[in-house]
């Protein structure tokens, strides 16, 4: 039982840090982050943060941040929460600022 909750949480780890690094490299190839300071990610954020029903708000954080917003509707928003805040963290990365913790 303890291997299979290892090897499950390890693929688990795998697949969420290739998916970063996928992500970060696609975002520094395409210069998203090197458009907007650091101070406009962040904001962007907290607008979001502030109200996660905001289909406006991700919108635009994620013309900042190179987030996939193919599959956002006005009724999931909210659900983007947790992609929002990494991907907001990796283009404050790349702009050489500190990610939102």
């Amino acid at each position: 039982m303890i291997n299979k909750v290892f090897a499950t949480t390890l693929i688990a780890l795998s697949l969420s840090a290739c998916q970063t690094s996928q992500h970060l490299q696609s975002s520094a190839s395409q210069g998203v982050a090197s458009n907007f300071s650091c101070g406009q990610i962040n904001n962007a954020f907290s607008a979001y943060q502030g109200d996660k029903q905001s289909f406006d708000a991700l919108l635009e954080l994620a013309k900042m941040t190179h987030l996939d917003t193919s599959r956002i509707t006005t009724a999931t928003a909210d659900d983007y929460y947790d992609q929002a805040k990494q991907s907001a963290s990796l283009a404050l990365i790349l702009q050489g600022c500190q990610p939102l913790i």
